[in-house]
């Protein structure tokens, strides 16, 4: 039996905008790849924070209301938020200029510090371990007798047979498609 991934809603999300940023501070370049597009299995525990949501803002205001406990790193923090795991929470330290700037998670009920990752790759790595994710592509859909098989196919599109809404594969490789309208889950022809 092949395995199969519920993907999360979250396909992009828009960064906080160079205005409000600190001077200086530049976006990792995986972080704004992960912006434009990303697919994660729904076991992907943590969520990345969209600066045009009302959420981005509530998080942006609270980094400077609810000052953050950073004393087991010895340093002060100029924190940016960018995901969220339920009671923790993920910043870039808006001080580091290198363009790949060090994470840190906090505890939010303590307001405290927890961890310190070298950068966004490896914070997103031991995300994924956390997750229990392993390794990509995760959206590799493999094709299963259950799955009802397409309806039709036009080009480079294939047709829901539960919504007959158009869909790509999302890779050469899959044999299966997860319709992005409905989420139901079919056999390539």
């Amino acid at each position: 039996m092949s395995t199969r991934y519920d993907f999360s809603l979250q396909r992009s999300f828009t960064p906080y905008p160079r205005e409000l940023l600190p001077v200086g501070f530049q976006y990792p370049k995986g972080y704004l790849e992960h912006s434009r597009a990303m697919l994660y299995p729904v076991q992907f525990r943590w969520w990345f924070i969209d600066a045009s949501e009302e959420f981005g803002d509530f998080s942006w205001k609270m980094r400077s209301e609810r000052p953050i406990d950073w004393s087991a790193y010895g340093k002060d923090i100029d924190p940016i938020p960018f995901a969220r795991d339920g009671e923790l929470a993920a910043y870039f330290d808006g001080k580091d200029h290198s363009g790949n700037p060090v994470v840190y998670v906090v505890h939010l009920p303590d307001n405290i510090c927890i961890a310190r990752y070298e950068n966004f790759e490896a914070w997103l790595a031991a995300a994924r371990k956390e997750s229990g994710i392993g390794e990509p592509p995760y959206d590799k859909i493999k094709a299963d007798p259950s799955y009802p098989v397409a309806a039709d196919v036009s080009g480079e599109y294939h047709f829901c047979p539960n919504c007959y809404e158009a869909s790509k594969p999302l890779h050469s490789y899959d044999t299966a498609i997860l319709c992005d309208s409905c989420g139901t889950i079919f056999n390539l022809r």
